[in-house]
This record gives C-alpha cells, sequence and structure tokens, in this order.
C-alpha cells in the first residue's frame, strides 16, 4: 500500500470516527476539504478496504457492530420458498 493511500485511509478512519458522515459524497467533501481528491470508485475501494459499513448513525467499521444470529439469516427467503414442511415418516424394514 502506498503512502497516499494509507494517509487518506487513516484520514477516512478519523472523519467516520469523529463525526457521523450520512453518505459517499459527504465523505468525499470532506475529504476534498482537506485537499484530498478521490473518484467515487476510488472511495468505495476505500470503504470496502477499510471494512466500514453505512448505519443509520453513519459510517463505522463492519467488526463494531453487533453480530445477528446466524439462524435468522435465512428467515425472509424461507417465506419465499418454503411451501409445506411435514414430519418424514420414518420405516422400519
Amino acid at each position: 500500500m502506498n503512502a497516499h493511500k494509507t494517509f487518506r485511509h487513516g484520514q477516512i478512519l478519523r472523519l467516520v470516527t469523529d463525526q457521523q458522515i450520512a453518505n459517499q459524497e459527504e465523505l468525499r467533501r470532506r475529504l476534498a476539504a482537506q485537499k484530498l481528491r478521490v473518484t467515487q470508485a476510488t472511495l468505495s475501494r476505500d470503504l470496502q478496504e477499510l471494512r466500514l459499513v453505512k448505519t443509520q448513525e453513519g459510517y463505522r467499521p463492519a467488526t463494531s457492530l453487533p453480530e445477528e444470529p446466524r439462524r435468522f439469516l435465512y428467515w425472509p427467503s424461507l417465506g419465499e420458498f418454503l411451501l409445506d414442511i411435514r414430519p418424514r415418516r420414518i420405516c422400519s424394514y
């Protein structure tokens, strides 16, 4: 990772830690105010590399979010595809 990218990542982390940043455009403007000009594509890659996710409170590290129990991840999909559940009869011969 080059020095410019490392510095930019540090500034992004500082901004999202110190302030509520609602979207990428706001973050891009705040970086531009610090003389760091980035494209939307670069900013999107930076957010992904830094593992920052957008929440109602602004961007936060994905590791700081409460983990949702895995068993509930598939519930919305089940309602779309599951038509019937029946107990399986076990036959012993």
